[in-house]
């Protein structure tokens, strides 16, 4: 088993797609900070995996992108939990 505790942290799936719609969208991210009121080093935070987005922050920079955080399901045909 591998020690966590030593091994680098990189982006969620979903911090990276953030990032994709970002560069995208031709946005900075000092202009995203000033349009969210999240810190700019919030994003440098989340880019480099030290640190994870939370929901209200990741949020509020989906929508200066015009996007919104959704929850689906990964299976549509799955049956509901037991």
């Amino acid at each position: 088993m591998s020690d966590q505790s030593t091994q680098p942290r990189t982006a969620s799936a979903v911090t990276r797609a953030f990032f994709a719609a970002l560069e995208d969208a031709g946005v900075s991210q000092e202009l995203l900070s000033k349009k969210s009121g999240c810190h700019v080093n919030t994003f440098y935070g989340w880019k480099t995996g030290k640190s994870s987005a939370n929901v209200p922050n990741m949020e509020a920079a989906l929508a200066v992108l015009g996007l919104e955080l959704c929850i689906r399901p990964i299976n549509p045909n799955q049956g509901k939990l037991p």
